[in-house]
């Protein structure tokens, strides 16, 4: 296993921490328990089908959320590219080619070229490899590849018309090029959603969270659904609210949503892992150089999840389900003040 991922560059431990307390101190992020401390049992919950052996099975798991969200972009681009277009042909109806001045023209091409943009942008793709405790990421040609022991998780929540939630990885790293003594610049992160629900839902946020590091200490059995109707994850919404029915039946079609979804479908289908990852994930791989030891959960210490307003991490409890006397120094060193004056 190489030192580090081509093009990144590792983070000295005491300048990590300090960036991760720099994103824990900013108003959109919400610092998540490490990666060693489990969810209390009796907040876990799971409703993820997990019966696709190709996204889910012992070696990997690999969200499949990519499509939905391309899907739901490019239909955004194609408001603009039909109304032009039904624009130009109202006009040519009516007036001809006389009618078609250069400007419209070029501002349908604009929209085309967006939508053509969208169509054929590249798909980051993730899998979590539990026998070789990696990450891999690929777009289809190169790809790179971080252990899991090295994650620290935070919450994104953002508000306002872009406003999202998400579940975000964060490793220390950062892409080659950045000054190391940067105050400006988070280390390297990901996304770690599986299902739109991710995306929008803040507690579902941290039960894929709780999801993924179950998953990668104990495997499959660890992330049985305890739901009869488990979902399948995707990136497609199915669940729309019925006062606004009316209106999304109507632009699923102006959007072409049928023929959108069928595409993006057609190319996450066709995306290929590097071979050389893609030996990394068969079962029995060569891990000659990985350091393949499972991160175990803490048994004195677990963190406990609210449902109310939203969903958020309360606080630790004790194998008891007592707040603990005190918290450990890595734990309380996430939450610090990064401008906080040290004492003298």
């Amino acid at each position: 296993m190489p030192e580090n991922p081509p093009g990144y560059t590792k983070i000295q431990p005491e300048y990590y921490l300090e960036l991760l307390q720099r994103m824990g101190s900013k108003s959109k992020y919400s610092v998540l328990p490490p990666i060693d401390v489990a969810m209390w049992d009796e907040d876990v919950y799971l409703d993820t089908d997990i019966s696709d052996s190709k996204h889910y099975n012992d070696v990997f798991i690999e969200p499949n959320v990519m499509p939905g969200l391309r899907s739901w972009t490019l239909q955004i681009a194609l408001i603009g590219h039909n109304m032009m277009l039904s624009l130009l042909i109202i006009i040519f109806y009516e007036q001809g080619l006389k009618g078609l001045d250069v400007f419209t023209f070029l501002f349908y091409l604009v929209f085309l070229l967006v939508v053509l943009l969208f169509m054929f942008l590249k798909n980051d793709i993730i899998r979590f490899n539990r026998q070789a405790q990696m990450i891999h990421m690929t777009d289809g040609n190169s790809s790179i590849s971080f252990p899991w022991r090295e994650v620290q998780g935070f919450l994104l929540s953002e508000f306002g018309v872009d406003g999202r939630n998400d579940i975000i990885l964060a490793l220390p790293y950062q892409v080659e090029g950045l000054l190391d003594d940067s105050i400006h610049y988070d280390p390297f992160n990901f996304s770690g959603a599986f299902d739109e629900r991710d995306l929008y839902s803040t507690i579902s946020s941290i039960r894929r969270y709780e999801f993924i590091r179950r998953y990668m200490e104990k495997g499959l059995k660890a992330i049985q659904p305890n739901k009869p109707n488990p979902r399948i994850a995707s990136g497609f919404s199915v669940n729309i609210p019925k006062p606004i029915i009316w209106f999304a039946i109507p632009f699923n079609w102006f959007t072409l949503k049928p023929l959108v979804d069928k595409w993006f479908i057609h190319r996450a289908a066709t995306m290929k892992w590097p071979e050389e990852i893609e030996a990394l994930c068969k079962p029995g791989a060569d891990l000659t150089g990985y350091d393949t030891g499972v991160v175990k959960s803490r048994p004195d210490l677990f963190y406990r999840v609210s449902y109310e307003h939203g969903g958020k991490v309360t606080g630790y409890v004790d194998a008891q389900g007592r707040g603990p006397n005190n918290l450990p120094a890595d734990i309380l060193k996430l939450y610090e003040d990064p401008h906080k004056t040290p004492d003298t």
